[in-house]
């Protein structure tokens, strides 16, 4: 029966240790999991202003229908051009979320004859998927590595398009961005970057990576979301206006949906502004960083050295690095207070399970220090 296969593969998860299940972080513990790198989830100023908008707006109920019959309205329109603007861009188009973002650019690009497209192997699952749906040619080089990419750029025949991460979701580390654009600047080749971990958390307002770097006029496309450092829901493609015009026509996951509701829409912009005014909480958040740096635990574990919110903690020993004992571990730190959520595979390759710290500007010295004593005694 039908019944039996569902089982026989959850079965097989429990035995390898990777069955999933759904986890809210308990009231009063250590959040060192969710992606609220400045705290505005439960910020007052950003609930404030929320209230304050909503109590203004007569309408925040669904949009309806799909942009493209009945569900565009002004709200939305008025939020695709704060968000250019913001991000120095001529045009944006939103999403229901970063993975419909990703889905439909990449699919969309994908779709144009003669195309080949190239990411980088930890690109993010969303991109993947797009990947799978585009009609192109597609292929991966090594994490980071530039003359591999360039090795692949130079057995290309006609046009290709590069995606990277500016931040990488499980590992936590950059890409060479500014050496990136150089490289392409070679070739017939256009850069997409996704932003998801960057936005918020770098520039003076919070604008990303591309900006803080000068580099958003030597980008294609960047995909900015809110679900994140803005402590809401939803995404845009931030691009020009000719590819805002292609996407509306083409990217079959924006055309047959429903379009962002008006809430949602309210929300993000409400996070814009709330996210520009919280250079106290970047501060302090790279003043956490800075200090998990500096802890150290005994040999067998693998401490990032990110310059990101984004940490890992892995098992070198052999014999320790073992997904039972990394499954034990999270929880027992979830025991003792700290919300901490291991990695496995599929999501990292095997053998790079690990623990992912994620720190915010909310999180002090003291939690980190006592999280190190803890793993120290392992």
């Amino acid at each position: 029966m039908f019944a039996d296969l569902l089982r026989e593969r959850l079965l097989r998860r429990k035995q390898e240790n990777t069955y999933r299940v759904l986890r809210s972080i308990p009231e009063g513990a250590t959040d060192l999991s969710s992606n609220d790198y400045l705290g505005l989830i439960h910020s007052g100023r950003l609930n404030e202003l929320l209230n304050k908008q909503f109590s203004e707006y007569s309408t925040l109920t669904g949009a309806g229908g799909s942009r493209l019959i009945s569900g565009d309205s002004t709200i939305l329109e008025e939020l695709e051009s704060y968000i250019a603007a913001f991000y120095g861009s001529e045009a944006a188009l939103t999403f229901s979320s970063g993975y419909d973002a990703n889905l439909s650019l990449v699919a969309t690009l994908g779709s144009i004859e003669g195309t080949t497209l190239l990411y980088d192997e930890k690109i993010h699952a969303s991109m993947r998927d797009g990947f799978r749906l585009a009609r192109a040619r597609s292929y991966h080089f090594r994490h980071n590595d530039l003359e591999d990419l360039e090795s692949h750029l130079k057995r290309i025949d006609g046009r290709s398009i590069v995606f990277v991460e500016s931040v990488y979701s499980m590992d936590g580390d950059q890409a060479p961005l500014a050496e990136l654009v150089q490289l392409l600047k070679k070739f017939p080749s256009e850069l997409v970057v996704d932003e998801a971990h960057s936005v918020g958390v770098y520039g003076a307002k919070g604008e990303g990576l591309v900006s803080h770097l000068t580099l958003a006029d030597d980008v294609l496309a960047r995909v900015c979301t809110w679900g994140k450092a803005h402590g809401s829901q939803g995404a845009a493609i931030v691009s020009s206006q000719l590819l805002k015009d292609f996407l509306v026509n083409f990217a079959r996951p924006f055309i047959y949906t429903t379009g962002i509701s008006a809430l949602i829409a309210k929300a993000a912009l409400c996070s814009y502004t709330v996210v520009a005014e919280s250079s106290s909480e970047r501060t302090a958040l790279f003043k956490l960083i800075e200090h998990f740096q500096t802890l150290t635990l005994p040999p067998f574990f693998q401490l990032s050295t990110n310059d990101s919110p984004i940490q890992t903690i892995q098992f070198t020993d052999g014999e320790r690095q073992d997904v039972k004992l990394l499954s034990e571990l999270a929880s027992n730190l979830r025991e003792l207070g700290f919300f901490i959520v291991p990695i496995f595979h599929p999501t990292v390759p095997k053998g790079a399970e690990r623990i992912r710290i994620s720190l915010h500007s909310f999180n002090s010295p003291e939690e980190l220090r006592t999280l190190f004593s803890v793993l120290s005694q392992v």
